[in-house]
């Protein structure tokens, strides 16, 4: 993951309506995930799209964040979830 996500998009998605967060964020994935798995961009956006709010949207970005920058928790279960850890 390249993670040269924009901080004030990230800081900005849960004041956004949905259409807007969910596109936002798939803007940030499509170019900063280069190099991660597919099964794994595959997951974010199908649960991205799942989102019921743009709330939900934020959250799942700033997990990606910091699990991208070393931040995750080991073991957690969103890790168990898209990385099958």
């Amino acid at each position: 993951m390249k993670n040269d996500f924009d901080l004030d998009v990230l800081y900005s998605l849960e004041n956004n309506d949905l259409p807007t967060a969910r596109s936002n964020a798939m803007n940030i994935i499509q170019t900063n995930m280069n190099g991660t798995k597919k099964s794994v961009v595959n997951r974010l956006i199908f649960d991205i799209n799942k989102a019921k709010s743009s709330k939900e949207v934020c959250r799942i970005m700033w997990y990606t964040y910091l699990s991208g920058h070393g931040l995750g928790v080991i073991d957690s279960e969103w890790k168990r979830i898209y990385y099958g850890k």
